[in-house]
């Protein structure tokens, strides 16, 4: 059930110039269609179509891959962007707490940008008021009206145009943030949808699944907390998600990665590799789409 598998957001760069020169063509040849595409919308009166591809010309341009984790809230998701970056950075709690949008990207220095809605330029404030931001505590409901907030800080895993996106939970009684994620899907290259082995694919999920799958091509499945689960009944939940999604989404393969964050964090922060490799989150993160230049092993790869 294990196989080896290879996710790229662009072609490897490793010094060999046939392969930069191979990459910039098809950069241009894209560029092509789009424009092409673009002035046939303006043509047809398709304003608001014509405009979006502005938004994949800048793709183009900066080499921007937005990878978001969704899923129902409580499942995990902002404790495993913390385990995978190594840094205890977004808020993370028992209750609903992300409100807004916060996307990790790579800058020189560490600083955060927030981006209003109907405001024209963005502001800059420390990144230890994150919190004021993006929690339902900070801003109940997305009461500041914000957009994203941009958390910048040099990382290798960032450095080449991830940009890796936190989302509010979807299900729970606060509905403005299940709006805020419904809205942003269309934006991203892909998705790593998130449940837990502490009772995986609810409905709520199921129809969630079904409905981001219109917006995205790219997921990958995550099934955290598997630290809640004891040995016997790993494979149980494992095949358990494996057949429902495999119903609900249809044929193809489905890339489906056991892990526990909690244990993730906590292997990093002692730096021990053996701890690390038993939590299911590889030394280099690997189960999601490498950077250019990379070649990882994924962690389970199941159909």
């Amino acid at each position: 059930m294990t196989a080896k598998t290879t996710s790229r957001v662009a072609p490897a760069f490793d010094g060999d110039s046939s392969h930069l020169k191979s990459y910039v063509k098809l950069k241009q040849a894209v560029a092509r269609h789009v424009r092409g595409t673009q002035h046939q919308l303006r043509q047809l009166g398709a304003e608001q179509q014509a405009a979006s591809c502005d938004g994949l010309m800048s793709k183009l341009a900066e080499d921007r891959f937005t990878l978001a984790v969704v899923g129902q809230f409580k499942r995990g998701k902002s404790s495993l962007m913390n385990a995978v970056i190594g840094r205890e950075l977004l808020p993370t709690g028992v209750l609903p707490l992300t409100s807004a949008i916060t996307v990790l990207r790579f800058g020189p220095q560490q600083r955060l940008i927030i981006a209003r809605q109907d405001w024209s330029f963005d502001e800059e404030a420390p990144i230890a008021a994150l919190s004021d931001y993006v929690t339902e505590a900070g801003n109940p409901g997305n009461q500041k009206r914000i957009k994203a907030v941009y958390v910048e800080f040099p990382s290798s895993f960032l450095r080449r145009g991830l940009e890796f996106a936190d989302t509010p939970g979807v299900g729970s009684a606060i509905e403005a943030n299940t709006i805020t994620t419904y809205e942003f899907i269309p934006k991203c290259d892909a998705v790593l949808f998130v449940t837990g082995a502490d009772g995986p694919l609810a409905a709520a999920e199921k129809d969630f699944l079904i409905r981001i799958r219109q917006h995205v091509r790219k997921i990958f499945f995550v099934v955290n907390k598997m630290d809640l689960v004891s040995g016997p009944d790993n494979e149980e939940v494992l095949h358990f998600v494996s057949d429902t999604l495999s119903r609900e989404i249809g044929g193809g393969v489905i890339r489906l990665f056991p892990l526990s964050s909690r244990l993730a964090m906590e292997a990093k922060g002692a730096q021990d590799a053996e701890a690390l490799a038993r939590s299911g989150l590889p030394q280099k993160a690997g189960f999601v789409p490498s950077t250019p230049g990379s070649s990882k092993r994924s962690p389970h790869h199941m159909a």
